[in-house]
């Protein structure tokens, strides 16, 4: 059983899963995971390994497996108000192989704005709402093993540094 995203809840929640799962499905094995990242092997393999359709196959691409499993995704959760501006300039010169971008944040122009970025195009614009959780959130899709993760949270880290482009106030 793959219990995901557990950084999502407190202890009492999580408690409160453990307990439920253990309650329908009794004694089985449990795989907690955060940010939404898990391991490909679970995905792929089963009791006595490799898949039935990945056995001798060479890619996973060869093997006819699920486009998800060509795909990781990154999440970032910034914890102060970002630069509007900083913002803007990244998805202007997105780091290459993100290939999709979203998320609710925080900025010195909007108290919550939405980030969009596909392809080439990105936008921020004030969200409608804040996020139900009331936490900032931005994650990242790209192809397994090319998704810059460090480059991504480094971009991201300095849009939530006072440069001479954000407002002061």
């Amino acid at each position: 059983m793959l219990l995901n995203k557990v950084d999502l809840v407190d202890g009492s929640a999580l408690a409160a899963a453990r307990a439920w799962i253990e309650a329908r499905a009794g004694a089985i094995g449990v795989v907690e995971t955060s940010e939404a990242k898990v391991p490909l092997a679970l995905l792929v393999s089963d009791a006595h390994g490799p898949t039935t359709a990945l056995r001798g196959a060479r890619s996973l691409r060869e093997a006819g497996a699920v486009h998800g499993l060509e795909f990781e995704t990154s999440t970032h959760r910034p914890q102060s108000v970002l630069c509007a501006a900083s913002l803007r300039s990244l998805l202007k010169t997105m780091p290459a192989g993100v290939l999709r971008l979203k998320g609710l944040v925080r900025t010195d122009e909007m108290p919550w704005a939405e980030i969009q970025f596909s392809g080439r195009h990105g936008s921020l614009r004030a969200a409608l709402a804040p996020p139900a959780s009331g936490e900032a959130a931005i994650v990242a899709i790209g192809l397994h093993g090319r998704l810059p993760t460090a480059g991504l949270e480094d971009a991201l880290g300095a849009c939530g540094r006072s440069t001479p482009s954000c407002r002061t106030g």
